[in-house]
């Protein structure tokens, strides 16, 4: 795992992959979402960052995908947040490993660790920190996160497909609500998928991934995913 993350924090830091999603044109639906702000922590790889070529994943038509506004101020409140991904691909067929490693800000200690045993179809799915105060994130505190997949073809343990980010935890009742992207996604995206059919639930569902740049994942399903034992 050492040499697995050292390789990932290698990636970064020659800067593969930089995204910053373009906001839609504002209705007055959209002012109850967030504003993504312009300063703060370095934005992440929303959608991957391949770890050598050539990649062995099947092509898909849309990436894995983190649902985050990588605008650098993606904020919570939550001592144990959850992340919400696309996963373009099902477990048994093509998936041989997804894990999620939650790190302090300078990257030297784990701080969560845990693989994902993903259901049969392609979809949305949510990663909760669990509630366990080894794993809480701390006020004031800033965070990296790493999704790591690997295909059945790869010939090594090395990540095929990797996407990775920055969480801070904001005290709650934060002047700075408007950068509470982590919640606000969690949020939208509980009630979406436990009621699709709502018309204002949806237009509202539809209004957050255009203004996080994702358009394309607007119809995709929940995949129902479980975490396995912690891994650390």
């Amino acid at each position: 795992m050492t040499q697995l993350l050292g390789l990932v924090k290698s990636l970064v830091l020659i800067g593969i992959l930089e995204i910053v999603p373009t906001a839609i044109a504002a209705t007055a639906a959209e002012s109850q979402l967030p504003k993504p702000p312009n300063t703060g922590t370095p934005t992440g790889n929303p959608t991957p960052a391949t770890t050598r070529s050539p990649v062995t994943c099947p092509k898909t038509d849309k990436p894995v995908t983190a649902l985050i506004a990588n605008n650098h101020k993606d904020y919570t409140t939550k001592e144990y947040p959850t992340l919400w991904f696309y996963i373009p691909y099902y477990s048994s067929g093509e998936i041989r490993q997804l894990e999620f490693v939650l790190l302090d800000g300078a990257e030297r200690q784990t701080i969560y660790r845990t693989g994902v045993k993903l259901s049969q179809k392609p979809g949305f799915i949510a990663i909760t920190v669990p509630a366990n105060a080894q794993y809480a994130l701390q006020p004031l505190k800033t965070y990296r996160w790493y999704l790591m997949l690997d295909c059945q073809n790869d010939p090594d343990d090395e990540p095929a497909l990797v996407v990775n980010g920055w969480i801070t935890r904001l005290a709650e009742g934060s002047t700075q609500a408007n950068s509470l992207w982590y919640d606000k996604i969690n949020d939208l995206a509980k009630d979406y998928f436990t009621d699709p059919n709502n018309q204002t639930i949806h237009e509202n569902w539809v209004m957050l991934l255009q203004s996080l740049g994702y358009t394309w994942l607007i119809e995709e399903p929940l995949a129902n995913s479980t975490l396995t034992t912690p891994l650390y």
